[in-house]
Formats: C-alpha cells, sequence, structure tokens
C-alpha cells in the first residue's frame, strides 16, 4: 500500500482500537471535515505544478484519498456511497507572473456514505479558504462520534497494530 501512511500512525491506530473496543459507544454520525489552502484561485509560482489535471496534485487525488483511507480504516468500510465534486476555480492565477492556467480539477468534495451498521458518514473537503490567501495551512477535524462511557482501554492494547 504505498502512500496511504495515515492509517498507520499511532493516533489513528488508537481511533480504530478504542473504536474497536467500544469505548466510544456506537457510530451514528461520524462526519469529517478538512480544509487546506492550497487549492485557490491564485497560487505562487512554486505550486504552478499542481494546476494542471494531468499531474494528477489534485485535492482529490491527494487530500481526499489520503484522509477518507485513514477515516474509513478506523470506522469501517462504506456500502453505500455518494458523491459530489465541484471546480470553483476553473482558472488559476500565478501570482507572480499573472499567467492563467486552466485546470478542471475540483477544489470541493462532499461524501455521504453508510456503514454495514447503518451509522451516515459526512465528509466534506475544502481546497480554498474564504480568505483567498496562499498559505500552507490544513485543518481537520472528526465528529460525530455518539459516546456511552465505558471503562478506558489499557495503553497497551490502544497500540495494537491488527
Amino acid at each position: 500500500m504505498t502512500g496511504l501512511q495515515r492509517r498507520l500512525a499511532p493516533h489513528n491506530r488508537y481511533l480504530r482500537d478504542l473504536l474497536a473496543e467500544g469505548y466510544v459507544g456506537r457510530l451514528r454520525s461520524p462526519r469529517l471535515h478538512v480544509s487546506m489552502n492550497y487549492f485557490q484561485p491564485r497560487l505562487p509560482n512554486a505550486l504552478s505544478w499542481t494546476v494542471p489535471p494531468e499531474n494528477f496534485s489534485s485535492m482529490v487525488a491527494i487530500y481526499v484519498g489520503h484522509f477518507l483511507d485513514m477515516l474509513f480504516k478506523a470506522i469501517g468500510w462504506p456500502t453505500c456511497v455518494s458523491a459530489l465534486t465541484v471546480n470553483h476555480f476553473p482558472k488559476v492565477t500565478i501570482i507572480e507572473t499573472g499567467e492563467e492556467i486552466e485546470t478542471t480539477n475540483a477544489d470541493e468534495f462532499v461524501l455521504a456514505a453508510t456503514l454495514p451498521d447503518d451509522a451516515v458518514v459526512s465528509a466534506y473537503f475544502e481546497g480554498a479558504s474564504a480568505t483567498d490567501r496562499a498559505s500552507s495551512s490544513t485543518s481537520r477535524e472528526l465528529k460525530g462520534i455518539s459516546a456511552s462511557p465505558m471503562p478506558r482501554p489499557s495503553a497497551m492494547s490502544a497500540m495494537t497494530t491488527s
């Protein structure tokens, strides 16, 4: 499995173990929101190579793939999926040169899915912030896990790799 290393990070394996042991209760509506400032209508020249679709450096190819793999490895794989992609910026301007590059890459992605136990998963990815600044920040959050109190699993069991 090349390139999908997020699923193997200790904190993600710990989350998977907590969920598998029932620590947080039954999943009903896990939600993931990822926002990054890499896929905007104005980019620095250093990122110009990411604009053409043939370079396979889009938000969907990179962020959506990595984060959904991480999420589904932790909560289980969906049985039904629906998704929507949108390209709000069909032309990207290179800040230093003013060059405009056309692109069909999506900069917004929404997913709705169900898990085998009927939990409803939603994931939202946005490639440009409302402020339209070219920066390198990424934020993410996972919400929507309904909790029922259970004893905390031991640290040793939380670090398993199975």
